[in-house]
């Protein structure tokens, strides 16, 4: 009996062993067509680089995440990709080339054979036919607002027949788009490729340090100026002063100095005498630099104008009121006046476009700001950080002003700088700024140097360095990276991380 069941388990284990293994895959997440940006204008151009496309393909990315939002709202990757598959990178090869500007190989509302050029809609810009292809996408994904009306779109095929038969999903486009059952396939391959940076990219470091934060100052002056009539003047020791100046630096082409409340570094002193400087704009009341200070500039013949109030948020007006002489912008950055890595992160951004920055509390809109938004006759006001630094109780005080309002933030002082950086990314040119994010002089004193090179302030620490602010670095293709502080500040070994 016993060696019956014995028999019995053989055979039912070799039955077993016999059975085969299914293999569970998990299902991918669908990518779909309408969706925020999922990689930054630089990635889709660095990407197009890496594969060989032609100049006027890589502009074409531009073109894409400028009129995406209000076409749809189209993710431009998915649009850029698309673009990719039709056009071989702009290189074409079939019977479409780049006089047609059809960057999706739309055809005419007649159509026709696939091999016949005549068949194709020849549009009158590479502008007018990317807007076609957007809105193609859109009505193919089902976006709202769609179909639209005869004389509302570039797009030749607008045929409500077609709305929504994407369900809002890349794949489906390999049945709905074009009769390939890899058509999606590779669009997606190619989405993937963009947004996790499958390209190599130069990274050319740049450090510019001293032994302390004056000298860095110094030698951040240097590398940015070789004479300047104007320098700015800033308390060494606190934040505040020099980050409102960063703009009235960028105006006055005026580097920024740092100095001690009570005397003026030897270093900061002989560069102002390099510099062959006529004016000198001390920031902050005598309390924060003193009136000794000011005589010692002025017994080197200097001209002197002190900017200040009783207080950061007044002091900050008087800088703005400064900023804002001969300059007609309407728009300001409000940013919270007890910390510095938000405002520091927008400054180079804010400098370049003659922005002020000025100062609030969390919880309540400061009386000083207020006032000059009203006078100033500012329209618009971007707020750099989250509700928790600049409550919403602030942002609807600003709002009930008259004034629109963008708020731009992450979930920490290292994202925040990064979605800076995308949402602006294209007034900026490629090349990024790096500095501690736990301490300030550095990055102030770089703040000016970064809007002179219409380039982003991104934070690290010393030894570690954020998934998304390497991502933002990497994305941008062969890049020079600007280092602000010695390596007891950012190491060689983060530097190096960021290069490998």
């Amino acid at each position: 009996m016993f060696k019956n069941l014995k028999k019995i388990f053989s055979l039912i284990l070799i039955a077993f062993l016999l059975i085969p293994v299914i293999s569970v895959q998990a299902v991918p997440k669908p990518i779909p067509i309408i969706a925020a940006p999922t990689a930054s204008q630089s990635q889709m151009e660095a990407w197009a680089k890496n594969h060989g496309a032609t100049q006027t393909f890589i502009s074409l990315a531009k073109l894409y995440y400028t009129y995406a939002p209000s076409h749809g709202g189209i993710d431009p990757v998915v649009a850029y990709a698309q673009a990719a598959k039709e056009t071989g990178f702009g290189n074409f090869g079939g019977v479409l080339d780049e006089s047609f500007k059809n960057p999706c190989g739309l055809k005419t509302t007649k159509g026709g054979d696939d091999t016949d050029p005549a068949a194709h809609q020849r549009f009158a810009s590479w502008d007018q036919g990317v807007k076609a292809h957007l809105d193609h996408l859109a009505l193919y994904a089902g976006a709202d607002g769609y179909p639209k009306a005869d004389g509302q779109t570039d797009d030749p095929r607008h045929f409500p027949s077609i709305y929504g038969t994407a369900g809002n999903s890349v794949a489906n486009l390999g049945v709905k788009w074009a009769p390939s059952s890899t058509y999606g396939t590779e669009i997606i391959n190619y989405i993937n490729e963009i947004n996790n940076n499958f390209y190599a990219a130069k990274i050319s470091p740049y450090r510019l340090s001293g032994l302390d934060r004056f000298a860095t100052a110094v030698q951040i002056s240097t590398s940015g100026w070789a004479t300047s009539d104007n320098v700015i003047l800033a308390y060494g020791l606190d934040f505040p002063d020099a980050l409102s100046g960063v703009s009235l630096g960028y105006i006055k082409n005026a580097p920024i100095l740092l100095t001690e409340s009570k005397s003026i570094p030897q270093s900061t002193l002989n560069e102002i005498s390099r510099l062959k400087a006529k004016n000198v704009f001390i920031l902050g009341s005598t309390g924060v630099i003193s009136s000794q200070v000011e005589n010692t500039l002025k017994a080197k013949k200097l001209n002197v104008i002190r900017l200040s109030g009783k207080d950061r948020f007044q002091t900050a007006v008087a800088i703005s009121n400064e900023v804002m002489k001969n300059n007609t912008t309407k728009t300001a950055v409000i940013a919270t006046g007890l910390d510095y890595p938000d405002a520091l992160s927008i400054s180079s951004y804010a400098a370049f476009n003659k922005y002020p920055i000025l100062f609030t509390l969390t919880n309540d809109l400061n009386v000083d700001t207020k006032n000059f938004l009203t006078t100033n006759g500012i329209k618009n006001v971007i707020i750099p950080g989250s509700p928790g630094v600049v409550s919403a109780n602030v942002e609807s005080q600003i709002k009930q002003l008259g004034i629109s309002v963008t708020r731009v933030y992450g979930p920490n002082r290292y994202d925040t700088a990064v979605n800076i950086a995308n949402t602006f990314n294209t007034s900026f040119k490629s090349g990024v700024f790096i500095t501690i994010g736990s301490d300030f002089p550095d990055g102030l004193t770089g703040g000016v140097l970064a809007a002179k090179r219409n380039m982003p302030m991104l934070l690290v620490e010393k030894n570690s360095i954020q998934n998304n602010t390497l991502r933002y670095i990497k994305s941008n293709g062969d890049i020079n990276l600007y280092v602000l502080g010695s390596s007891g500040v950012i190491s060689d070994n983060l530097i190096n991380q960021i290069k490998n």
